[in-house]
């Protein structure tokens, strides 16, 4: 693996004079850019000291984020019908990630079609395909159709693509994972050419204020299921120490001491309790 050079700056504040970016990476590791970044607290606060841990950011949450700010509803054309358009990436987005397309056939009836299932292994691609009504099938799901598609069309930012009759819409758990994510990224500048990067997707963007209270650090990709464990609220009234390993050879860290086993050694304490109900 070429070795990560990290360069720590800030860049001059915009001409808007509100956002900076808190540090750049000079240089790509092979896991292609993917990092998470460590916001540590710059000053003593109700609920953080100096020092403190305070909480961490995946590339997979990064991607996320922009995915859902940049391609939401209410930012993707409408027809001349009131209908989104299904040729928008705010489409490819739901057809991506969603569980199901479900997609009006007649008037009272619509053709569900699945494209994952999940569970505690993770999620399995499949394509299957069923038809819902307002007749309870054996799972006892149903839909009134009619009355689904009137109620959703009243909010300005609905989510009903298609054409009058053959209306289309998704629905069902959303396969977050950065595969997915990222592979719909190497989709969009298919599209749109012009479009953010996924590199530039994977970087988050911090206000001057949040960096005069926070610092930012750079470290090689965590799971989600890590950063869920690093970032928990501690219970406890002692504050709990948060240590974090990274081998040398894989990544390191913005700063911090390199000790004789040739491992990064990062120490941050957890003082995130619970507020107490008044």
């Amino acid at each position: 693996m070429k070795k990560l050079f990290i360069c720590l700056f800030l860049f001059v504040c915009s001409p808007n004079g509100y956002t900076v970016k808190s540090q750049t990476i000079t240089e790509f590791d092979s896991t292609g850019g993917r990092y998470s970044e460590l916001v540590v607290s710059k000053r003593v606060t109700p609920d953080f000291d100096v020092d403190d841990f305070v909480s961490i950011g995946t590339a997979r949450g990064a991607l996320m984020e922009s995915s859902e700010v940049l391609y939401r509803a209410d930012k993707s054309r409408k027809k001349a019908n009131g209908l989104r358009d299904e040729t928008t990436l705010n489409y490819l987005f739901c057809k991506m990630t969603k569980q199901f397309l479900m997609k009006r056939i007649s008037n009272g009836t619509v053709e569900r079609t699945r494209f994952f299932t999940s569970d505690s292994t993770g999620i399995t691609r499949v394509t299957f395909k069923d038809t819902l009504n307002n007749t309870a099938n054996g799972d006892g799901e149903r839909i009134d159709v009619p009355n689904f598609i009137k109620r959703r069309l009243k909010h300005d930012r609905h989510n009903i693509f298609g054409e009058v009759g053959v209306e289309q819409w998704f629905g069902g758990r959303t396969d977050g994972t950065f595969e997915t994510l990222s592979t719909f990224w190497d989709s969009v500048l298919v599209s749109e050419p012009s479009s953010m990067s996924k590199r530039e997707a994977m970087e988050r963007d911090y206000s001057v204020h949040f960096l005069k209270k926070y610092r930012v650090f750079r470290m090689q990709d965590i799971s989600d299921s890590s950063a869920v464990a690093l970032t928990a609220i501690d219970t406890t009234s002692q504050k709990r120490q948060t240590k974090l390993l990274l081998s040398a050879a894989d990544s390191a860290l913005v700063s911090g001491k390199s000790d004789t086993r040739r491992t990064k050694t990062f120490s941050f304490n957890s003082n995130k309790k619970e507020k107490k109900e008044k």
